[in-house]
């Protein structure tokens, strides 16, 4: 029973794999300008996913970078003991004149639970939001490649 369920799932996700349905790490023909500030989560994380070697063919306006933390459970003394994480970018695509071609919102959350130590905690909620620019990154790495087949 074990072995079927092993080739279900090795031929699932060969098929799966086999129709483009991945994600891409890294783009090995697209290079771009991300205009942003210095403290951007997003241009950390989508700047080493292109290839610097290539000629810029996009430009990225990153008009608003946001995150949020909503209380979602409090402990038994009222105190707040899980949330939901929310990772928010508003950019704007333009051609390398400087044309407008499309403006996204982008967005990914994730729950949450508190830990015991504040300083840990603290540390998880960064990581947590580290991990949502980068699914972020590889939502804009799609589309980048999406306008750049087109």
């Amino acid at each position: 029973m074990l072995k079927k369920i092993s080739l279900v799932l090795a031929l699932s996700l060969s098929i799966i794999g086999g129709c483009g349905f991945h994600t891409p790490l890294k783009s090995e023909t697209i290079n771009v300008i991300i205009n942003s500030n210095s403290h951007s989560r997003f241009a950390g994380q989508l700047s080493p996913r292109l290839n610097k070697l290539a000629k810029p063919s996009l430009q990225i306006d990153i008009i608003k970078e946001t995150t949020r933390k909503d209380i979602t459970s409090f402990d038994t003394s009222g105190s707040d003991s899980g949330y939901n994480l929310t990772y928010t970018l508003e950019i704007q695509f333009k051609d390398m004149d400087g044309n407008d071609i499309s403006k996204k919102i982008y967005s990914a959350n994730r729950s949450h639970t508190q830990l015991i130590s504040a300083q840990a905690d603290n540390l998880q909620i960064e990581e947590s939001y580290s991990k949502l620019s980068a699914s972020v990154a590889r939502k804009v790495l799609r589309e980048l490649n999406y306008i750049n087949e087109n």
